[in-house]
C-alpha cells in the first residue's frame, strides 16, 4: 500500500504563477480558501479554514518556482462520517512544479500520509483533484477559481 496520495495537473501559466498561487494569501484565497492567513518563511505557520475545518500547516521548504513543502501541525476535519477529526496531523503535502514542454507548468501534489486506511480518506482524494485540478487551474488560467465558500463545491 502506498504511504503517500499523488495527484498531477498541467496548468498553462508559468511555474512563478503557480508558486504564487501556493506562497501568497491572494493566491490561496483565489483556489482553496478565503479564509486564510500564509506565512512566508520556513517555519512559519499558514492557517486554512474551511467554515468549522480548519488546518494549520508549518513550511518546511520554499524553492520559488519549483517547490513547497507543508507539515501538517494543527486539523480539524467534521464531516458527519468521521469519527476521527485530526487525521491530518503529521502528514506532509509536497507541490513541486516544472516547466512543460508548451511553456506552463506541470504540478505534481503528493500528499504524504493520506492513505487509505484513513476515514477521511475518499473524501479528500476526491477533493485533491477538485481543488488542484478545477479550481487552482481555472483560477490560474481565467482568473477565477471556485474556492470553499461556506461549502464544499460541487
Amino acid at each position: 500500500m502506498s504511504d503517500r496520495f499523488r495527484y498531477r495537473v498541467q496548468i498553462a501559466r508559468s511555474p512563478t504563477d503557480v508558486y504564487a498561487a501556493l506562497t501568497t494569501d491572494e493566491g490561496i484565497q483565489g483556489w482553496w480558501t478565503p479564509d486564510c492567513e500564509v506565512a512566508s518563511e520556513i517555519g512559519g505557520r499558514s492557517h486554512f479554514r474551511f467554515g468549522e475545518m480548519y488546518h494549520t500547516y508549518e513550511i518546511l521548504t520554499l524553492l520559488p518556482g519549483r517547490e513547497v513543502q507543508w507539515q501538517c501541525v494543527d486539523h480539524y476535519h467534521n464531516l458527519p462520517e468521521l469519527t476521527k477529526f485530526d487525521e491530518w496531523v503529521g502528514t506532509r503535502l509536497i507541490f513541486r512544479l516544472s516547466s512543460s514542454e508548451d511553456g506552463g507548468t506541470v504540478l505534481d501534489f503528493e500528499h504524504i500520509g493520506l492513505t487509505p486506511d484513513l476515514e477521511c480518506f475518499n473524501h479528500c482524494s476526491e477533493r485533491w483533484p477538485f481543488f488542484l485540478g478545477v479550481s487552482m487551474k481555472q483560477f490560474l488560467e481565467t482568473g477565477t477559481g471556485r474556492p470553499y465558500i461556506d461549502r464544499e463545491p460541487e
